[in-house]
């Protein structure tokens, strides 16, 4: 095999295409993933206080 057949060979398979940072940051404006996460923790979060404290409510009764 030469030097250019072993380049044809190469040349056939593509790169991934990277985003660019600007691509990137256009997209994580557009989406709500972001913001989504650490939303739903705190909920849990204060979710799970308040049940805590509704069972420590009726326990003496």
């Amino acid at each position: 095999m030469t030097i250019t057949e072993v380049c044809s060979v190469t040349r056939g398979v593509k790169k991934p295409h990277k985003d660019s940072g600007l691509e990137i940051y256009q997209r994580y404006q557009k989406s709500t993933e972001l913001m989504k996460l650490p939303f739903q923790r705190l909920v849990r979060e204060i979710a799970h206080r308040i049940s805590k404290q509704i069972y420590d409510f009726r326990a003496p009764l």
